[in-house]
């Protein structure tokens, strides 16, 4: 049986389409995986600006004596009507912690030797105080009431927010809704279609809180001024679009 051979000239034309079969195959999966890395990343940063609503105050009772007993006693009983009008002021019994208290001796030291000559309490609460946006009366009372009251120190006030993150997210918001309409700005000016969001990468910041540390001496005077301030957050996002 004579094996059967094609021509010449039709071996030729399929190799030259098999040829150009691949070639096209090569380019369209080129284009594919060049138009995935076509992407656009724009960044923004925004801010969100809000007074604090609450404040943490730190409340010291400094008690010195004889004995080790005797300080605690004198201690313990001022603090108790410290805590007693702090609580008559409105302050919830969650919002008033113990932070600290302890006794150590005190010395005298004669001849290189050293005696106990007496002792000192430390003994320290934090309260905290809601909603001072609306009002700082409540605040002033506290600070000023405790004092009178039987407080030696007030060790100062950290300004702070019951909701941090609601002021994060609304800096965050603004970020990407600032981001988006660059995007579409560049798109437009480039001549290039806007896609989808494959990815968001955000950070923030906030500027440090203000601190506030009345005269204690003068506030057993005078009422104590106090200015609450704002705390600003810092929201900057980087937004990757993907360009069609």
């Amino acid at each position: 049986m004579e094996n059967y051979r094609l021509p010449i000239w039709i071996a030729s034309i399929l190799g030259c389409v098999l040829i150009i079969f691949v070639v096209l195959l090569n380019v369209h999966q080129f284009q594919l995986i060049r138009g995935d890395s076509q992407l656009l990343s724009v960044s923004a940063t925004a801010k969100a600006e809000s007074v604090q609503d609450m404040a943490i105050v730190t409340v010291g009772v400094v008690s010195e004596g004889l004995t080790a007993q005797a300080v605690k006693d004198q201690s313990s009983n001022k603090m108790n009507q410290v805590i007693s009008f702090i609580k008559q002021s409105g302050i919830d019994d969650r919002d008033i912690k113990t932070s600290q208290f302890y006794i150590s001796p005190k010395y005298s030291y004669n001849n290189q030797q050293q005696t106990v000559v007496g002792y000192q309490a430390n003994q320290t609460i934090t309260v905290k105080v809601r909603k001072i946006d609306k009002s700082s009366q409540q605040l002033q009372i506290i600070i000023d009431g405790a004092v009178t009251h039987g407080a030696n120190q007030i060790q100062g006030i950290d300004f702070s927010f019951e909701d941090n993150d609601s002021l994060v997210q609304n800096a965050r918001k603004q970020a990407i809704d600032k981001a988006i309409a660059n995007a579409r700005q560049i798109a437009k000016d480039a001549g290039l279609k806007l896609g989808r969001i494959v990815n968001v990468i955000t950070s923030a910041s906030g500027n440090p809180e203000p601190m506030f540390t009345p005269n204690v001496a003068l506030a057993k005077s005078t009422s104590s001024q106090i200015e609450l301030g704002s705390q600003e957050v810092f929201a900057t996002v980087t937004v990757i679009f993907k360009i069609c």
